[in-house]
């Protein structure tokens, strides 16, 4: 029997695991340059909201171009994920 908020709550626990592990991986200690964090983290979660503040935020374009090259792998990665939760 499957309860009905567990199809959120997968998605909502992988995104905030994502975000985390890019940002601490990326941020604190690869020592990625905070815009080019923006890119990623909105890329690999797919939220065109989370570029829109990178790119109001920091005058280059380096949020949009971080967002191009991590929204397809995100996205891929994300169907996999959730695809393998719920068969557990």
């Amino acid at each position: 029997m499957r309860l009905p908020w567990a199809t959120p709550s997968a998605a909502a626990l992988i995104i905030l695991v994502l975000v985390f592990i890019i940002f601490a991986a990326g941020y604190k200690i690869m020592r990625i340059p905070f815009d080019d964090i923006l890119g990623i983290l909105a890329g690999s979660v797919g939220n065109p909201a989370i570029l829109a503040y990178g790119v109001k935020t920091v005058p280059p374009e380096r949020p949009d171009i971080n967002y191009a090259m991590i929204f397809p792998v995100g996205l891929i990665l994300k169907v996999i994920l959730v695809s393998m939760i719920m068969k557990l």
